[in-house]
């Protein structure tokens, strides 16, 4: 079984736990004010294992799915046997990495939380999109778009 089907099956099932059980979604939430304040420097990754409802989930883990395993079998090309293990590293690292924006902008603030794949999913996407920049991309299941022109434009769209 491949790495990102692994971490697929973990968000889903970390994920459909805490919907139905709010009280331990709150102890993975990403809340800058606490990761300040008590340095609870975990939820700085914990949050990208939940998800807010099953759209969320499915969108994420469906864009997850699909490029995930992509960029694993670009690594593990590139890398050999250490390929899932760069992976993975590179996975939870943006993770954090996608908190720190809200975790610099909302540290003094003890009602902001966040929660989430969505950084690290577009991380995937883009490292996809910049080992085969000439891939051509299909939006909504019609529109041929190259790769490296959707990569532009998502870095637009969510850039501050």
């Amino acid at each position: 079984m491949d790495t990102n089907f692994i971490i697929i099956i973990f968000t889903v099932a970390v994920s459909i736990y805490v919907i139905y059980n709010p009280e331990y979604k709150s102890r993975l939430l990403h809340y800058p004010y606490n990761v300040n304040k008590n340095k609870e420097y975990y939820r700085l990754i914990s949050n990208g294992f939940i998800h807010a409802d099953y759209i969320h989930l499915f969108f994420n883990m469906f864009t997850l799915y699909f490029f995930g395993g992509m960029v694993e079998d670009l690594f593990t090309a590139k890398f050999g046997m250490w390929g899932d293990t760069i992976f993975i590293l590179f996975y939870i690292s943006a993770i954090a990495f996608s908190c720190l924006p809200s975790q610099r902008k909302h540290a003094e603030n003890p009602a902001y939380a966040a929660l989430g794949a969505s950084g690290a999913v577009s991380s995937v996407l883009l490292i996809a999109i910049i080992l085969q920049p000439t891939m051509t991309l299909l939006i909504y299941g019609v529109l041929p778009v190259p790769a490296w022109i959707l990569g532009i434009g998502c870095l637009l769209y969510t850039s501050d």
